[in-house]
């Protein structure tokens, strides 16, 4: 009876051994996340023929992806106050036992998918976004998710439907339509503050000069705009 009560101690002590080390792989895995790249080809989506095709690329750096975990990737295009499933993929390491694509933990590696959507005009203003979620796998148990990412996080935008705005002609030419993703306004100002102290003085030093005062003065209009 000791004999038993020693060698089930000594399973259960396994056990637990083994739930902290699968545990603590996936908490890596969530700390590391902002190592993990997504890429959505094209960067801004394109209508064509009514539908709008996409590529999805994910690299996982080396030593990230633990060998008892599968991430799950379920892409969604979101429109105003709806959105769109996009094709999804599973990712497991090297001891899970079933389906999805295969990560070596020594190596990472870069891995792509891709799927198309049927267009609808509300679409126009959209984002694609990515909340993956990862499992950790135990035998004879079931999967416990967790979330890699604290929200979900932008990796696309959309869309471009240049051919219903052609109004269907057959003939149609291609010039450059002035599209622009981001805009990068700056502006400057050189200002004045006695050492140790953030208090700015408008009479401390040169920020009497009639240069200074109209500098700041500018970069507090150039604020004002909000951008």
């Amino acid at each position: 009876m000791k004999k038993f009560n020693k060698i089930a101690l000594m399973f259960v002590t396994l056990i637990f051994v083994l739930s902290i080390s699968v545990s603590c792989g996936i908490s890596k895995m969530i700390k590391k996340h902002d190592q993990v790249t997504y890429k959505v080809t094209p960067a801004v989506l394109q209508e064509k023929g009514g539908n709008v095709p996409y590529e999805v690329s994910i690299t996982f750096p080396e030593k990230y992806f633990y060998k008892r975990a599968a991430v799950q990737v379920d892409p969604v295009l979101k429109y105003g106050d709806q959105e769109l499933a996009l094709t999804s993929k599973t990712f497991v390491g090297g001891k899970v036992v079933g389906d999805g694509q295969m990560v070596p933990y020594k190596t990472g590696g870069t891995y792509k998918f891709n799927g198309e959507f049927v267009f609808a005009p509300e679409m126009a203003a959209s984002t694609v976004e990515a909340n993956p979620v990862v499992y950790k796998s135990k035998p004879n148990t079931v999967p416990v998710n967790r979330n890699l990412a604290p929200a979900p996080f932008k990796i696309g935008e959309g869309i471009i439907h240049s051919e219903d705005l052609a109004g269907g002609n057959e003939e149609t030419l291609l010039a450059d339509n002035g599209y622009e993703l981001e805009t990068v306004v700056t502006n400057q100002a050189k200002l004045y503050f006695p050492k140790n102290l953030y208090k700015y003085n408008n009479s401390f030093g040169l920020n009497k000069e009639a240069n200074v005062t109209a500098a700041k003065e500018a970069l507090n209009s150039f604020l004002a705009k909000g951008w």
